[in-house]
């Protein structure tokens, strides 16, 4: 019966991939994949449009090796256990498109949002994948960035803070395997930069780091270099383009 039911399941979800169409895929909101929703049809709360601003859902992912940004934040992300909805905004961007990225921030996490934030914010309905796969709102990640010609430029999210809680741009970085240092620089975009720091050391794989950038009361554009030290004295890095509000 099991094996029965498994077909059924796997020429329905074939059926519903045919009736996908490159018109109907084309009319997805900006920023969302529709390679995920294919490939996640099977899945329980599977990646789909859930509103005209974006999809969300299930999906496999795999793991990946390197240290990776996993949320940007102005102060925690908030929202409690009977909660229907959280609503996702941003204080940077003007009247430009603003792209907006969520997932587990956990190693193996098969969660993701991928959409754009309205100048009226964006409501994400938490009952059709964050609840039911039972993610709390320390396991979410969530980040924005503006589409720039040399790349992204990452603002951060406000996700249920509140205004005394936002005085903070939270970075969090996932790391890929163990790591003896992680440092981290950050400078003005095209100006001056601030001492190296070291933010963390002796750090297991798959391990959270945390980076909070104070708010000035002026915005800031800033280039932040990240650079990590593995076993066997081999370095790496990445640099990130960032906004923090005033």
């Amino acid at each position: 019966m099991g094996a029965h039911w498994q077909l059924i399941r796997t020429m329905a979800a074939a059926l519903s991939l045919c009736l996908l169409s490159e018109e109907a895929r084309s009319q997805l909101p900006p920023g969302c994949q529709s390679g995920l929703i294919q490939e996640s049809w099977a899945l329980a709360n599977h990646y789909d449009q859930r509103s005209a601003y974006y999809c969300d859902g299930a999906f496999a992912k795999p793991n990946s090796g390197e240290v990776e940004l996993v949320s940007f934040t102005l102060g925690p992300i908030v929202f409690g256990e009977t909660q229907g909805a959280l609503l996702l905004s941003q204080e940077s961007a003007g009247a430009e498109t603003v792209y907006v990225e969520g997932l587990e921030k956990k190693a193996g996490g098969s969660y993701r949002l991928d959409g754009t934030i309205p100048p009226a914010g964006l409501t994400i309905d938490l009952s059709a994948a964050i609840k039911p796969k039972n993610i709390r709102q320390d396991d979410l990640g969530l980040f924005a960035w503006l589409s720039r010609p040399a790349g992204k430029l990452f603002l951060p999210v406000s996700a249920g803070a509140s205004p005394q809680a936002r005085s903070q741009a939270v970075l969090t970085f996932r790391t890929g395997g163990a790591l003896i240092e992680v440092k981290y620089q950050s400078c003005r975009h095209g100006g001056t930069c601030g001492d190296e720091q070291v933010v963390a050391s002796d750090v297991p794989e798959y391990s959270l780091i945390t980076i909070s950038l104070p708010r000035t009361g002026q915005a800031q554009e800033l280039d932040l270099k990240l650079t990590t030290l593995s076993p066997g004295n081999q370095k790496g890095g990445r640099m990130y383009s960032l906004m923090v509000p005033q």
